[in-house]
């Protein structure tokens, strides 16, 4: 469905000036693989309106340079590997919830007429790496519908999620690293080689509920999870899996497809109708049942440090001791304000001494060498702010 990102011109030509090959190795610093800082919700649509937020979203692909749709891609995007119009009235807010619809019908755009309509949203927000990308959302089922959420920013592309209506359990994930010869003047003759790392998760089908797909993005790795759990990762050196990972050589060899540092990331949502040249699907057949929907019931954005101009939407805090020394017992305290504690729930190694509503005492258990560990409150609300609050701790031996 991205491809034809390489095919957007004047709307990237900034970015790409600087879209400069990553080289093949790189010198690690020596700093540390794990970056433990929280993550802080610093953009978020619940959809909640009775409209959709124009001033935050595109309605097509901003590929003309001025984030308007004056180009036939804006609408079109691949037209080898998919075959709809993407129309404005197939993006509906409608009971808390973004519908994107998919219609068999004609629709012209440039002088090109398909034979179906569907919708996208684009973000006009630029998000600065690093950032954790999220999406609440049912999947519409059929042959030929061909479902994604991704960032991209300029040579850096990261997929969320591609699923098609006719396998729905099979998650395609994917990191996307597109470079440039810039020794020629790109309007002229523009040489692209495009390197990719992709997986596949085998889930269940995500037609039948409402499920949430997010991407970590950090410096070291990326991760994928699907409903909280984490199902892919994907270091920035090859063979790095883990980022308590010791590493030995200060020299390391960089996975090819890992994002370059300090690039900015849009967000995109929509539904492709394939062609038979789809690489996931083939075109939609008898059975395929139109009209249909992607029902999105939020898009959330996190950072571990925000970006200028962001600030942390939940302001929420769990006050206790960074670090426990087994043998002692800890009390935590939420800070949350007018919300009450449903559960508390702690990491392996860690038990529950006493819990006292909005406190709780923890005691480290069975600690043989320094470990990572993590205290989360749970609260019975649904929105951002009160499903979850988790802090970060380390674990340690008895200081004696």
């Amino acid at each position: 469905m991205k491809n034809a990102t390489l095919l957007s011109l004047s709307f990237f030509l900034t970015t790409m000036l600087f879209a400069q090959k990553i080289p093949k190795y790189e010198i690690y610093s020596g700093e540390s693989l794990c970056d433990t800082d929280n993550w802080k919700l610093v953009y978020q649509d619940e959809f909640n309106g009775t409209s959709l937020d124009t001033n935050t979203w595109a309605t097509y692909f901003p590929y003309d340079g001025k984030l308007g749709d004056k180009c036939l891609y804006c609408r079109t995007h691949n037209q080898k590997t998919s075959q709809q119009v993407v129309k404005d009235e197939n993006v509906v807010v409608d009971n808390g919830i973004l519908r994107i619809i998919q219609k068999k019908e004609k629709a012209t755009w440039y002088g090109v007429t398909k034979d179906y309509s569907s919708g996208v949203i684009y973000s006009k927000i630029h998000f600065d790496t690093y950032s954790k990308f999220e999406i609440r959302c049912k999947l519409p089922k059929g042959m030929g519908l061909w479902s994604a959420f991704w960032t991209f920013g300029g040579p850096t592309e990261i997929d969320v999620f591609e699923i098609t209506g006719d396998k729905p359990a099979k998650v395609h994930q994917t990191l996307h690293r597109n470079y440039y010869n810039l020794k020629k003047r790109w309007w002229r003759k523009k040489t692209t080689v495009k390197k990719m790392n992709h997986g596949v998760y085998n889930g269940v089908d995500y037609t039948a509920d409402f499920h949430v797909f997010a991407v970590e993005y950090d410096k070291y790795f990326i991760n994928w999870l699907i409903d909280g759990e984490v199902v892919r990762t994907v270091g920035r050196y090859r063979k790095l899996e883990e980022c308590d990972e010791p590493l030995k050589k200060k020299k390391q060899r960089r996975e090819k497809a890992f994002p370059k540092d300090n690039k900015w990331l849009n967000v995109t949502a929509g539904v492709a109708v394939a062609t038979d040249d789809c690489p996931f699907t083939k075109a939609p057949n008898a059975e395929t049942v139109f009209p249909s929907e992607l029902a999105i019931d939020y898009i959330r954005v996190y950072q571990r440090k925000p970006q200028k101009g962001r600030y942390n939407l939940c302001p929420n805090e769990i006050s206790g001791s960074e670090v426990l020394y087994e043998g002692n017992e800890y009390s935590y305290q939420y800070n949350g304000v007018n919300i009450k504690v449903q559960k508390w729930e702690v990491s392996p190694n860690l038990k529950i001494i006493r819990n006292e509503g909005n406190a709780v005492v923890v005691a480290p258990q069975n600690i043989t060498e320094p470990v990572k560990g993590w205290i989360r409150a749970v609260f019975a609300g649904d929105d951002a702010c009160n499903t979850a609050f988790e802090k970060n701790i380390s674990l340690q031996k008895n200081k004696d």
